[in-house]
């Protein structure tokens, strides 16, 4: 996206020298700077950490720079912690998140805080803390069409997941047809969706 580079361009400018990156994607622009998500597919942990702690390191001095820091550093934490399997810290982190997502939801557009939302989501259902779990699926559903449309439909399907596995089967009925008239309004069924609603239609 060209507001993601614009920002990423300007941390670079105001840090020099520091190979710090900002989003999860190399920047054509700066072939030096070596993002922590770019250590992290290597599965090359280490370094990871290293960068993502220089990044929470870095002061800022504007509000764009403060968001942009506040989403690379708890995205890349999140995969780091799912990617080496520490599902305890990564449940630490969502509730860490949980205290400083108040103030960065009122600056920043659900189109970036969407996939955030969902990481902590993921790190509550993991270590079965389902009530924590559904609040943050409720924080992403709430947002509606102002979210990616990908998140929205895996945030519904894991809903029915949670619902399954708390044993809550009475409100799965209504979840499948809610979930089924979203996707075909949107976007249609992928075979994925299809699969899923079959499922829980059979076992909810």
């Amino acid at each position: 996206p060209g507001h993601a580079r614009r920002v990423a361009r300007a941390l670079v400018e105001r840090f020099p020298g520091r190979e710090i990156f900002c989003f999860d994607r190399l920047d054509e622009t700066h072939p030096r700077s070596r993002p922590p998500a770019d250590h992290l597919y290597l599965g090359e942990f280490t370094k990871a950490e290293i960068l993502i702690q220089g990044l929470e390191a870095l002061p800022s001095a504007s509000l764009k720079e403060s968001n942009a820091i506040f989403i690379c550093r708890y995205n890349t934490r999140f995969e780091l912690y799912e990617k080496k399997g520490d599902l305890d810290l990564s449940y630490q982190l969502s509730l860490e998140l949980k205290k400083e997502f108040p103030v960065y939801s009122k600056r920043l557009s659900e189109q970036y805080t969407a996939h955030l939302l969902y990481y902590a989501f993921r790190s509550c259902f993991y270590v079965r803390e389902f009530k924590d779990a559904q609040t943050w699926l409720n924080l992403i559903l709430k947002t509606g069409s102002y979210a990616k449309q990908e998140v929205v439909a895996i945030a519904r399907i894991s809903e029915m997941i949670l619902h399954y596995e708390r044993q809550n089967f009475d409100s799965i009925e209504q979840l499948v047809g809610s979930a089924e008239r979203l996707f075909e309004k949107n976007q249609g069924l992928y075979k994925f969706e299809q699969v899923m609603i079959a499922f829980f239609r059979q076992h909810g």
